[in-house]
């Protein structure tokens, strides 16, 4: 996973345990944001993801990765 935009992207992953994990990132500028989510070297449905980040409050960026089963059913 990846993001790129306007700040430095500091991204927060943790492992669910259960074939999932919780990616988490807080952008520091306002401006838009493209998020790289990938699964065995390839996007996943959807990605790259868009987030516009606009002026008046702190915004967490929070996606949430489904077990890899799902990524596969999909693709098949």
């Amino acid at each position: 996973m990846s993001v790129e935009g306007p700040s430095k992207a500091q991204l927060t992953c943790k492992d669910s345990g259960d074939g999932s994990c919780l990616a988490s990132y807080l952008p520091t500028e306002v401006g838009q944001y493209k998020i790289n989510v990938k699964f065995a070297e390839e996007h996943i449905p959807g990605s790259p993801f868009t987030a516009k980040i606009t002026p008046g409050g702190e915004i967490i960026i929070i996606i949430i990765i489904i077990a890899m089963t799902m990524f596969m059913v999909l693709s098949s």
